[in-house]
């Protein structure tokens, strides 16, 4: 009966249809789930603009792009904690804001109703993005912190990264297969040849210790140890970025063709790295936490029915 009183009156009264205005529109589909435009808008102006992830936005997106992406992706985490049956209950989300005002020490309650009334929010709407952080984090730790695996040489390489030197304080422990090299050329194509051919078997998934077994008169070279800073810098070019447990392609030395394999990778005498080697694994966790979570928001995105409503 409201709907069709309302009818009347814009029927009998025409200067009225200049005013009508559409007041919201669907601006996503994910998986058949709309997204509102107020429900963006809502996030530009009162709420957290990112609160899981903007991926894919870049630099030159604006915030509605970048509030919508985010958006998708929170849709698509949501749905995934649903199905892992991760709940966030109201009495949780109350603890949440108590710890929260405690740890600021100048609000409580009543004052934090008063300064979002200031903003334009209600406290409901406070209390949903709480639960959305809270279920966001859960889902985190259940998914995404699995995946990080951190290594002490991950956080050595990172460590070099920001000082942008590799030399001086790397020490490598190293094992070899040589291939000696003779002044004949014909003979010393065929060495190039079987130096390729070892390489190409260690790609194929034959073990270091067996090709040494193979091409070092049956017996396992000792390791060396070696400073990154005393090779030459050829060897360095190969040697500069190799992970434990990896090997070089032939190296053209003056012993002839070696493959080096990495048995360890340490920093020497950098006290510098002993002090800031905590707060570099949390950068390095940071960082990895993020680029893990848009390599499970880049999957989803791909095995979901997303669709951009265009204006």
């Amino acid at each position: 009966m409201k709907i069709t009183l309302i009818c009347i009156i814009f029927i009998l009264n025409p200067s009225l249809w200049a005013k009508e205005s559409v007041v919201d529109r669907i601006v996503a589909l994910v998986d058949s789930e709309p997204i509102l435009y107020s429900e963006i808008q809502e996030k530009i102006d009162h709420a957290p603009l990112v609160k899981v992830s903007d991926y894919p936005s870049t630099e030159k997106d604006d915030n509605f792009t970048r509030a919508m992406n985010d958006a998708i992706n929170y849709r698509l985490i949501k749905a995934k904690a649903e199905e892992l049956e991760i709940v966030v209950n109201d009495e949780e989300v109350e603890e949440q804001i108590t710890r929260m005002l405690s740890e600021s020490g100048g609000y409580n309650r009543e004052s934090l109703k008063t300064f979002l009334q200031q903003q334009g929010k209600t406290y409901e709407a406070y209390k949903t993005d709480i639960r959305d952080q809270m279920i966001f984090m859960r889902f985190r730790g259940r998914v995404i912190i699995p995946r990080i695996k951190l290594s002490p040489q991950d956080i050595q390489a990172y460590y070099l990264k920001k000082q942008g030197s590799t030399q001086e304080f790397v020490e490598l422990t190293l094992r070899q297969i040589i291939v000696q090299d003779v002044d004949d050329p014909v003979i010393g194509k065929e060495k190039e040849k079987l130096a390729q051919q070892i390489f190409e078997k260690l790609k194929a998934g034959m073990s270091f210790a067996d090709a040494e077994k193979i091409y070092s008169n049956g017996q396992r070279q000792e390791t060396k140890i070696f400073k990154l800073r005393d090779l030459t810098q050829e060897i360095r070019r190969h040697l500069d970025n190799l992970k434990v447990g990896e090997f070089t392609p032939p190296v053209k030395t003056p012993l002839g063709y070696i493959i080096f394999y990495c048995d360890d990778r340490n920093l020497t005498g950098s006290q510098d790295f002993l002090r800031q080697q905590k707060q570099l694994e949390q950068e390095l966790r940071n960082i990895e936490l993020n680029r893990q979570t848009q390599n499970w928001l880049k999957t989803e995105r791909a095995q979901s029915n997303i669709k951009i409503v265009k204006d």
